[in-house]
């Protein structure tokens, strides 16, 4: 099962096995090229796909319940709780992947950093392994439902780090 609403990008080229400059251009669904580079292994996988965010589709939440093991690779600590949520509730293995580049400001990479989490079921959480902060939770759960007011927040943030130095 692949969840995601996003489209290919140009800027996915390099980090996206199987995706191409036609998918970019024809801005395809993430989950749609994924689903095909699979298909075309040869081993009749069963893949689901569902092209929308995690929080915005009960029916990817019930397929997901039926699933031997979660991965979850995701970009925001909102979505992170929520697979380790439903993974807790339905006593699911979960594996929490993560990969994060630092550019060096120049067009090149200062530094790769990554990390996996296993969460066994019924045994602590990502929020107990200090992965996320309730703040960050916080902000990312507010980027999604209200963008303008995470922007006002975020600037206000900023300006009171500012006017404390």
């Amino acid at each position: 099962m692949l969840i995601y609403p996003d489209t290919v990008g140009k800027k996915n080229l390099n980090r996206i096995l199987n995706t191409t400059l036609d998918d970019a251009i024809n801005e395809k669904l993430k989950v749609d090229v994924l689903s095909n580079s699979i298909n075309k292994i040869g081993f009749n996988t069963q893949v689901s796909t569902y092209p929308s965010n995690l929080y915005d589709s009960p029916d990817a939440i019930k397929d997901l319940a039926s699933c031997d093991i979660l991965l979850g690779c995701v970009d925001s600590e909102d979505g992170r709780r929520l697979l380790n949520q439903i993974a807790t509730f339905y006593l699911i293995p979960y594996f929490d992947l993560g990969v994060k580049i630092l550019a060096d400001g120049n067009g090149g990479i200062e530094q790769i950093c990554s990390t996996i989490h296993y969460i066994k079921p019924g045994a602590g959480s990502l929020k107990s392994r200090s992965v996320y902060t309730d703040e960050e939770l916080r902000a990312a759960g507010l980027l999604r439902i209200d963008l303008d007011e995470y922007n006002k927040q975020k600037r206000v943030r900023i300006y009171c780090q500012c006017a404390s130095r």
